[in-house]
């Protein structure tokens, strides 16, 4: 039975779970030591994707950059880039990488509808007018977003001293402040959500109070 609840013979509080049937307050058995560990190298592997979506975001600057002096649409751009026009070549490899990272990276940073929506959205860049610059704000919240996860892990992490309930939370927030809403009109059935950075600290609040 002490076993079962997460005591092993060598932690102090085994002797005293066996005799009283209670864990001493404050006593950290191994088998939460072993979890929190767990739940620190996850906390810490979020926030290697820190690094990863700014690059994300410098890539979308570069783009933002040769795109006056690039030809653009959905033949000519690639045509030109084929053909060795130098600005196109640049924004042509700059989308790619942009579809890589987005491929890679967004699982569970952000929705699965929204993932879609900004894989939908990198070949827009080669587009112009408000099909280009719904591109740009699209991808640029969904890095945005990438980084946001790593802050509310470790917000939480530091908040509880563990992941218990997290990913719940998480998932709360990014389905009920997604990148997209439902618009009829646009391509697709929706659009980018200007106002999707919602603050997200009502969420460690309001699923974490059992954790506390």
């Amino acid at each position: 039975i002490a076993k079962r609840a997460g005591l092993d013979p060598k932690d102090p509080a085994y002797k005293t779970y066996v005799l009283t049937g209670t864990v001493p307050a404050g006593a950290v058995t191994q088998k939460q030591q072993a979890i929190e560990k767990l739940d620190a190298a996850r906390v810490n592997k979020y926030s290697e994707d820190i690094p990863s979506a700014q690059s994300g975001l410098d890539t979308l600057d570069e783009i933002e950059r040769v795109k006056p002096k690039a030809i653009t649409g959905p033949f000519m751009g690639p045509a030109a880039a084929a053909l060795g026009h130098a600005a196109s070549q640049d924004l042509q490899r700059n989308q790619n990488a942009l579809a890589l990272s987005v491929s890679e990276k967004m699982k569970g940073a952000l929705s699965d509808k929204d993932i879609l929506f900004v894989k939908s959205q990198v070949a827009n860049l080669n587009m112009t007018g408000p099909a280009y610059q719904s591109a740009v704000d699209s991808l640029r919240a969904a890095f945005e977003r990438q980084q946001q996860r790593a802050f509310f892990y470790r917000d939480w992490f530091e908040k509880y001293g563990n992941l218990n309930g997290a990913d719940r939370a998480w998932t709360k927030y990014i389905n009920e402040n997604r990148l997209t809403v439902e618009d009829n009109k646009a391509v697709g059935g929706v659009r980018f959500n200007p106002n999707y950075n919602r603050d997200y600290s009502a969420y460690l609040k309001q699923i974490g109070r059992a954790h506390v």
